[in-house]
Parts: C-alpha cells; sequence; structure tokens
C-alpha cells in the first residue's frame, strides 16, 4: 500500500509538472504506469534526481523503465535489472542542460543519500548510478540492490518523510 501511494504520488507530481516546468519528462518509449512496478527504492531515488535537476535546470528525461525480455536483449541489456524493475534509465545529454561536473554532483547526492540500496559492483563497492553506453548513446543507469529487506525501505521511507527528504 505504501509503494501505491508513493508511486501515485510520484506519477502526480512528474505528470503535472509537464505543464509548468520543463525539467521532468518520460521519453516515447516509456509508460509512466511502469512506475507502479517498480521496486519502492527506485522511487525515492526519482524524487532525489528530479529535485537536483529542477534546482540545477536540468531536464530529467527517464528513457526506461520496465523491459520485458525481448527488450533487454535488444538493447544490449547485460542484467535482468530493468526486467525485475530494480533500475531506470535517464539522459545526461548536454542538449537537456547535464554536464561532466553537474553529473558528478548528482551521482555524489545519490550515492550519499542512498548509497545502501546500492549494486556491488567489481570493486566490492555499492554503486547506485552507473554512467555507461551499450550502444544507444551515452546515459545514467539507476539500479538497486536485489534482496533489500521491505521493513528497511518502509523506516528509510519514513525517516525521509520526518527529514522532509520525499
Amino acid at each position: 500500500m505504501f509503494k501505491l501511494i508513493i508511486a501515485i504520488t510520484l506519477i502526480f507530481s512528474l505528470n503535472c509538472s509537464f505543464a509548468h516546468d520543463p525539467y521532468i519528462r518520460y521519453s516515447k518509449d516509456v509508460n509512466p504506469m511502469d512506475i507502479l512496478k517498480i521496486e519502492p527504492r527506485l522511487l525515492s531515488i526519482m524524487a532525489t534526481i528530479s529535485e537536483f535537476c529542477k534546482q540545477n535546470n536540468i531536464t530529467f528525461i527517464i528513457t526506461s523503465i520496465i523491459r520485458d525480455e525481448k527488450r533487454n536483449r535488444e538493447v544490449g541489456g547485460v542484467s535482468k535489472t530493468h526486467v525485475e524493475g530494480r533500475a531506470f534509465d535517464f539522459s545526461i545529454r548536454s542538449k537537456w542542460g547535464w554536464d561532466d561536473k553537474l553529473l558528478d554532483r548528482m551521482v555524489k547526492l545519490v550515492e550519499d543519500k542512498h548509497g545502501d540500496y546500492g549494486m556491488y559492483g567489481v570493486n566490492r563497492r555499492q554503486k547506485i548510478v552507473v554512467i555507461h553506453d551499450v550502444g544507444s548513446g551515452r546515459h545514467a543507469h539507476v539500479q538497486v540492490v536485489k534482496d533489500y529487506p521491505h521493513e528497511m525501505i518502509l523506516l528509510d521511507n519514513m525517516m525521509n518523510l520526518v527529514k522532509g527528504n520525499l
């Protein structure tokens, strides 16, 4: 239920933003209702990135959320994070306002605020935001670890609400 409330709030805020501010958009291939299918941790991360973009006059364009197995193979997906609802991608092109300095600041903010949700990389360091190009252009891939206790998600979200961070 809590996930549904957060998802509906985020969808409403993202969709309402179209009329009033240019900062948040979905690419044509993304169904905004797929937000209902993703891990609750990603909703909090989306909200953090969205706020960062608004504060820095950057357009936040979500380019991929949920994929089926076939689409994942077509785009060269190397893991099942999108299939499992544990990842989303967004554009970091300069035409939307991104530069390396802003990108570094955003990655640091997300890693500092949501670092416990990260996947383990090659160096055994938890990582949430991966900047890469798998053939469709340089973009940000945001991912969360598979088995994070739901009680911790609820506690994290409650603490963020109390702190005014959600």
